[in-house]
């Protein structure tokens, strides 16, 4: 149980602590403030506050009864010099209710402790900011967000969830575009790192020069362009969480044996830093292209690459699970309608026919990128989603007519074998009526016999007799 020297010691351990009464009568000074003035803390005792400080700010919490918390002000000694900048916050005291004066005391009385706290403070600031950035950017993925439900699709979900119970290190490898970084966010978040950072790095939009500080961070001062109270590098950032590496088949040989070693060591050095770093990130990496054939080729060191490449994961192309893409077109719309404003419902049959019979070598990014194209070219009131928007997706469309490729016009002639086929399904599903037909293509009566005439479309295609 504390006696009341105790208590006196605590008080005596708080810097610029000073109570006056309501009428601003000073009933307890500390006794280093004092010295500091040159003075003794009796000095201060019954005496007028402002008498004593003629720059304190009590008086205000005395007339308004608010807090004031954080506040900045000089102190001055017996000559009139005045010290350095004091940061004190303010109290009103309350006894049975009524108002029994204030308690003020220092939170720095040091501009030296002042300026390492503010530097603490920006570095806090900053990193704040970058993840509130990241979250924006990235938002929060899950194996939700994997779409398909093709045999290739349901083995990536079990090496996801397989990889999600472990530490060890990943290399997910897959095209451009076939959802690197998706897979990445599923493992994280189902891992029990779920709630710590997600740090993500694209290693080939960093200059090689940069990179270090990057990754690592460095101190104040460190080098010539160091900024003011350093840099957090990103494995600082993901400290407990994951780190994602993207293609990090660009990163560098210079920095190969640095994260080697942080790999091995589990801590890191920060440029111009005097000590190591302990940390625990889980890393996780992914690759365009083939880590074993940049070994051959002297571009990766062979032993970060088993380092890293603890649990490899395969993401499948596009053209090795078509039957994805129904599915994939209607999320990908969802999305895009939310996005473009757009109120888009109903694809064409033709459309996933177009869309099937294409190799999608950017896979599912090129897929929104052609869906995006598409819909822009549709007027703002329009539900369905035809062929004719696809005319512009060049690649797509003299891909989808291989056998036009010796055509005089093979762009126009696949466009052309796309426009008369939904014409015809249009036909077949309106029982041959040309009116019922030409509201279902969201065209005038006349603009489909002229399209019916061009494309040479006969009653024996679509199997009526008008």
């Amino acid at each position: 149980m504390l006696t009341l020297d105790d208590c006196m010691m605590i008080l005596k351990s708080i810097d610029g602590l000073v109570v006056v009464d309501p009428d601003g009568i000073i009933l307890y000074f500390d006794d280093q403030t004092a010295k500091g003035m040159g003075l003794k803390a009796e000095d201060f005792i019954g005496k007028y506050v402002r008498d004593m400080l003629p720059l304190t700010k009590i008086h205000t919490v005395l007339e308004t009864k608010q807090h004031d918390i954080g506040d900045f002000y000089f102190i001055e000694d017996e000559a009139h010099r005045q010290h350095p900048i004091v940061v004190s916050t303010r109290h009103p005291m309350y006894k049975d209710g009524a108002f029994a004066g204030v308690v003020e005391y220092d939170l720095f009385e040091n501009y030296q402790v002042l300026k390492q706290f503010i530097k603490t403070t920006d570095n806090i600031t900053n990193e704040l900011t970058w993840f509130k950035n990241r979250n924006k950017k990235s938002g929060a993925y899950t194996i939700d967000d994997l779409v398909g439900g093709s045999l290739p699709m349901q083995q990536l979900r079990r090496e996801i969830i397989k990889a999600a119970n472990s530490h060890s290190t990943v290399v997910i490898t897959g095209e451009t575009g076939s959802g690197k970084e998706l897979v990445a966010h599923s493992i994280h978040h189902l891992s029990k790192r779920k709630q710590n950072p997600f740090v993500s790095v694209n290693c080939s939009a960093i200059p090689g020069e940069l990179f270090e500080s990057e990754l690592f961070g460095y101190e104040e001062g460190s080098f010539t362009s160091a900024r003011r109270g350093g840099k957090v590098g990103k494995f600082e950032l993901a400290n407990r969480g994951t780190l994602f590496l993207d293609e990090i088949n660009t990163l560098s040989l210079a920095m190969q044996p640095k994260l080697l070693r942080v790999l091995q060591e589990k801590e890191f050095d920060k440029i111009g830093g005097k000590f190591g770093i302990p940390i625990d990130v889980r890393v996780i990496c992914a690759t365009n292209q083939n880590l074993e054939d940049l070994i051959k080729s002297s571009e990766f060191r062979e032993d970060l690459y088993f380092r890293l490449n603890v649990i490899p994961i395969g993401i499948p192309p596009l053209r090795d699970r078509l039957e994805d893409i129904p599915e994939l077109v209607y999320s990908c719309i969802d999305n895009l309608n939310r996005l473009l404003g757009r109120r888009i419902h109903y694809v064409e049959p033709g459309v996933m026919d177009l869309l099937k019979s294409y190799h999608w070598p950017g896979n599912v990014r090129e897929l929104q990128n052609v869906l995006e194209r598409a819909m822009n070219n549709l007027d703002a009131s329009e539900e369905t989603l035809n062929i004719s928007q696809f005319s512009g997706s060049v690649s797509l469309c003299a891909h989808s007519g291989k056998q036009y490729l010796n055509a005089h016009d093979p762009i126009r002639s696949a466009t052309n074998a796309a426009e008369k086929d939904v014409i015809i399904q249009a036909l077949k599903r309106s029982g041959g009526n040309k009116t019922n037909a030409a509201k279902l293509l969201k065209i005038p009566r006349p603009v489909l016999y002229r399209k019916m005439a061009r494309l040479e479309i006969k009653p024996a295609d679509y199997d009526v007799t008008d």
